[in-house]
């Protein structure tokens, strides 16, 4: 087979072995392995570090079956704004310019959402030349950028943004199949497409590859944290994430400051527009931690010394669509989750008992379920087992990117089969 995957934002194999592949990535060599020939288009701009690799476009040869094409485009310094939006634009359209020009037919395309501009191009391409077009929904786009602004706002930012939706009921409604990262995701990207699921429209979770480190790498990493004051008998709750305006750290500063004379430690990890914030908040406490960005080694060595895991992010509606990275991180590690995110984690949580939900932004019901949990050993215990039994159900990585690559070669095989019998039409 020969297979296109489209998606622009995702650490790629290439950036010199510092951040763990996501979703397309482990797809990527999976299929690679299985000797499919593999294109994936993404762009030259690093989302994450907010910085281009190369000032051109340029080919990456992985190996003789996989290959990665670096789209360039303006970049962007925000999540949400105006300038991602154009940077989008712009890779959409050279990505056309690229497949006209020169004359590649692949079998089958599976495009990330976002970005619904690439996603439009690849559904245009598949639908002019008999191509099956899967589109895999990870983030409510442009649904998200209304949700930035203020409620008295939406409705005029909603007008401006007119285009966007509009192309984003064309992109969907012309794909041969949805996917996405939990069926809400799917049935999101269906409502765009306004029809019902169909024999190929699917969720396939986030997967989460557990790494072996060697015997130096667990090392350093835990002299990393010995030196940062982390000591054996702490009882530590961690979080991993970019501090952004949809993490609230105010009110867990507020929660430790009530555990001032416990051994609960709280060790929040990342970088973001709001570090030097919480930096000056927690001058002087000594259970708060903020140790900036971290490695692969050192956030494994922390999970296995830790607790609890940390998910204090905003209830915002496409959140709770998702199962997020970090939540499913610390089931890897058997980590009971303390959450604040309603919707589909919530209820996850709730059916394996695997963690609590608690009040937004409420620091007296964090600390009520720390203290449940700190105080109830036997239940913590459990917890962390089920856990680790949920992750192995439903999470981990081989599993769901295995069953997710046999997908894409079913809809390439069923599509065979109708084109030999003339009567292919969208969704097969």
């Amino acid at each position: 087979m020969n297979i296109w995957l489209v998606q622009i934002s995702e650490p790629l194999p290439s950036d010199n072995g510092v951040e763990r592949l996501l979703r397309t990535g482990i797809i990527a060599n999976i299929l690679s392995a299985r000797k499919h020939n593999l294109t994936w288009f993404t762009s030259t701009f690093h989302h994450g570090l907010k910085k281009h690799r190369f000032d051109k476009d340029t080919t990456i040869k992985i190996n003789d079956n996989y290959n990665i094409r670096l789209i360039h485009g303006i970049g962007y310094k925000r999540h949400i704004g105006i300038r991602r939006l154009l940077d989008h634009v712009l890779i959409a359209r050279k990505f056309r310019r690229i497949i006209l020009l020169e004359g590649l037919k692949p079998d089958i395309i599976l495009a990330s959402i976002p970005t619904v501009e690439l996603g439009y191009e690849c559904v245009r391409f598949g639908n002019l030349n008999n191509i099956p077009v899967i589109l895999d929904c990870r983030d409510c786009w442009p649904d998200v950028f209304i949700e930035s602004f203020h409620a008295l706002i939406k409705p005029l930012i909603k007008m401006l943004l007119y285009p966007f939706f509009t192309l984003a009921k064309s992109t969907f409604s012309g794909a041969t199949a949805v996917t996405g990262i939990t069926n809400e995701f799917v049935s999101w990207g269906l409502g765009y497409a306004n029809r019902a699921a169909r024999q190929f429209d699917k969720e396939f979770y986030l997967g989460y590859v557990k790494k072996s480190f060697s015997d130096e790498e667990l090392q350093k990493a835990d002299n990393f944290w010995i030196n940062k004051g982390i000591e054996g008998n702490d009882f530590l709750i961690c979080f991993f994430s970019s501090f952004g305006k949809h993490i609230n750290l105010n009110y867990v500063i507020d929660t430790a400051k009530k555990l001032h004379n416990t051994n609960i430690k709280f060790v929040l990890c990342g970088t973001g527009d709001m570090l030097k914030h919480y930096q000056d908040r927690v001058l002087g406490m000594s259970n708060v931690l903020l140790p900036g960005w971290v490695k692969w080694p050192q956030i494994y060595s922390l999970m296995q010394k830790s607790k609890l895991g940390l998910v204090p992010i905003q209830s915002r509606f496409d959140f709770q669509l998702s199962i997020p990275n970090k939540p499913i991180e610390y089931l890897s590690a058997g980590l009971p989750i303390l959450s604040s995110l309603k919707g589909k984690l919530e209820s996850i949580l709730k059916e394996y008992n695997c963690g609590l939900t608690y009040t937004e932004g409420n620091s007296e019901a964090l600390f009520d379920a720390i203290m449940l949990l700190y105080s109830n050993k036997k239940l913590l215990t459990k917890m962390s087992q089920n856990a680790i039994e949920l992750f192995n159900k439903c999470f981990d990585a081989e599993h769901v990117y295995t069953n997710f690559a046999d997908h894409l070669e079913m809809i390439v095989n069923t599509a065979k089969k109708v084109k030999r019998m003339g009567n292919r039409k969208n969704g097969l």
